[in-house]
Order: C-alpha cells, then sequence, then structure tokens
C-alpha cells in the first residue's frame, strides 16, 4: 500500500511511484495499491493501472459539498468535489470490481451526508471505507463542533454500507485489512 500523500501536478504524483510499483511487481508476487489525491485527468488513471497498480484510492473523506468545502478546502480549491467523483467514476471502469476505494470519515459530518455518500460511490462501484472520526488534541477544526455518533447509530452506518456493497455484488475484499 503506497501513498503519495499531495504533490501538485496533473499525476498527483502518481508518476513518482512508478519505478517502485515496477520493482516491487518485478520482486515479489503481491497486489500493489496506491493511495493518491485525483490525477486532473483519466488518462494518468489509466496509466496507473498500466504500471502493475492492483487498487487505487481517492480518499474524498466528506460527502456534503458545504462539509467538504469547510473541512478540506485545499482539495476543495484545487481539485473540487467533483473531480474526486468523476476520477473515481471513471478508475471503477479501469480497475477490477471492489479494487477502487474512497474513505469517508464518519463522525465528522451529519450522519445523513455519509449515508448518502455511501450510496452515492456504491453507485459508481467505487468501496467506500468508513473510518471514525477521533478528535486529537490540540487540532483545530475551524468549524462548530462535529456531530456524535453513539454505538446503535455508527452500527446501523456500518450495516447500511454492508448491505448496499452486497447488495451491488460488489467485493469487499481490498478493504477488510484496512483498520478503521
Amino acid at each position: 500500500y503506497l501513498s503519495v500523500g499531495y504533490i501538485d501536478g496533473p499525476d498527483s504524483g502518481v508518476q513518482a511511484l512508478e519505478p517502485y510499483v515496477r520493482a516491487i511487481k518485478k520482486a515479489f508476487n503481491v497486489l500493489v495499491a496506491v493511495d493518491a489525491l485525483p490525477p486532473a485527468d483519466n488518462a494518468w488513471i489509466d496509466n496507473t493501472y498500466a504500471m502493475g497498480v492492483d487498487s487505487v484510492s481517492y480518499n474524498l473523506e466528506i460527502f456534503g459539498q458545504d462539509e467538504f468545502d469547510s473541512m478540506c478546502p485545499g482539495p476543495s480549491r484545487h481539485i473540487g468535489r467533483q473531480r474526486f467523483l468523476d476520477a473515481l467514476s471513471y478508475a471503477a471502469t479501469v480497475f477490477n470490481d471492489g479494487a477502487v476505494i474512497s474513505h469517508l470519515i464518519v463522525g465528522i459530518e451529519p450522519i445523513e451526508n455519509t449515508l448518502v455518500g455511501i450510496d452515492e460511490l456504491v453507485r459508481r462501484r467505487v468501496v467506500p471505507v468508513l473510518p471514525v472520526f477521533r478528535p486529537f488534541k490540540g487540532i483545530d477544526l475551524r468549524h462548530e463542533r462535529a456531530p456524535t455518533i453513539g454505538t446503535r447509530q455508527l452500527s446501523s452506518v456500518y450495516a447500511h454500507l454492508y448491505n448496499q456493497l452486497r447488495s451491488n455484488k460488489i467485493p469487499m475484499g481490498w478493504v477488510r485489512d484496512i483498520s478503521v
């Protein structure tokens, strides 16, 4: 699992990973996943797959437009929420079913947004991964207090995710070992 972080440019840093992906694939019989920001155009998604990447993750993190703009101002300005969604949709046509992933952080926006996000991502054949928001000491979120979520509500969100993936026959194997 290779992560790019933020690298400015049309490929969002994926090209820098190519020699590592090729070396890993040549030396080991393993699957390679890449976590990056969406590239500027879909040709880079094709290139990512062609270099040997087996799974790709473009983490939207927050589904609601207003919350995305507020909580993710850099990605909102430089990439845009719609580009995340378009790149995820296109990647799902390139990579194997279940191999395109996007995190939606649970508990940082209204649960209704997360549920709509799950439905929208699954409709696009993307597997949502739902890490639970855990504020760290000293973090300034620069917005009103994040919504609280109880165990019962959290279990209903995960049940919704599971049911959506199962009913749409999207494999969950790529995400089973991701700790959230």
